[in-house]
């Protein structure tokens, strides 16, 4: 690098926003063009990366955590898991259904299917109003949900 001439200096100190200049040593500062590659890196931020910085900065902690732990990969496994689970429930309990000779159906009913079926309801309650908190009215535009 060359040496910059103190006007040079101060010029370049003026424009990057720093206050006491040091004209001895006008290596200390940092390098216009550098401060602008800087820039330009920041104005290609992805869509995303600018979404989340919005999310940092406007969010409570608590809902940025909460939204960390939806979007894992363990809940996706787990919260899969559990629809799967759901799907096998409701086939066992056609099946009892079906083989039910009793005039009222729900005599022919298990209650470890009844205990499952309200624990299953629980569950799905709970991951609603999570991304209910999570994602309050943007919730409805999301067809996923």
């Amino acid at each position: 690098r060359s040496r910059k001439s103190s006007v040079e200096v101060v010029e370049a100190a003026k424009v990057l926003g720093h206050d006491a200049v040091d004209i001895q040593d006008p290596q200390a500062l940092p390098d216009p063009i550098e401060e602008n590659n800087h820039a330009k890196k920041l104005e290609k931020k992805s869509v995303l990366e600018v979404e989340l910085e919005l999310k940092q900065l406007q969010w409570s902690p608590a809902r940025l955590k909460l939204e960390s732990v939806t979007k894992s990969f363990l809940f996706e496994i787990i919260m899969g898991s559990i629809i799967g689970f759901n799907a096998i429930l409701m086939m066992l309990e056609a099946d009892v259904d079906a083989r039910c000779q009793a005039p009222d159906p729900q005599s022919c009913e298990d209650l470890w299917m009844t205990i499952c079926n309200n624990l299953l309801l629980v569950i799905y309650t709970i991951e609603l109003l999570l991304n209910l908190f999570i994602q309050r009215s943007s919730f409805i535009k999301i067809r996923w949900n």
